[in-house]
């Protein structure tokens, strides 16, 4: 009797902690974000949900996945609004992320007769907790420029 409760303590010992390990580094799967990208002449905002599809721990992109986001941005006496779809990459294991993104950005211009399909790179830093909530990233991108973001993160 003795024995066998020692040998079920150990293993659910065991179990709990390959289970704190393994949610040590998940991050939630989908974020809905704000961002604003600026420059001396140049501002742009934007609405982007994220979902994450793939996840791959042994990798350097460890979440990978798809943004789609629209938002407008204004230059001088000039305007348009645009849409982007991209698919976006994560680094890193718990914090501190390096996000990466590549795709395509339509842009519509208010002011004129004028309509472009253009690349939509961008490189930045993303501060999300594992399973936490709050999301907040840096960065350089097209169509928003020098952005700065804050979103909410939850699965979905």
């Amino acid at each position: 009797m003795f024995t066998s409760l020692f040998i079920f303590l150990t293993i659910s010992m065991y179990c709990q902690e390959e289970r704190v390990d393994a949610i040590k580094y998940k991050i939630n799967n989908s974020t809905v974000y704000g961002g604003l990208g600026v420059t001396p002449l140049y501002g742009n905002v934007t609405a982007n949900y994220e979902i994450m599809l793939v996840e791959r721990p042994d990798k350097t992109f460890k979440k990978r996945g798809l943004r789609a986001g629209a938002g407008i941005y204004q230059y001088y006496s000039d305007s348009s609004i645009n849409f982007i779809i991209s698919y976006a990459c994560l680094t890193g294991k718990e914090n501190n992320h390096f996000e990466m993104g590549l795709g395509v950005s339509y842009m519509h211009f208010i002011t004129r007769p004028l309509r472009y399909v253009v690349p939509a790179p961008s490189f930045g830093y993303r501060f999300q907790k594992p399973s936490g909530h709050f999301m907040f990233r840096t960065g350089v991108g097209f169509p928003e420029l020098l952005y700065i973001g804050i979103g909410y993160a939850f699965n979905g």
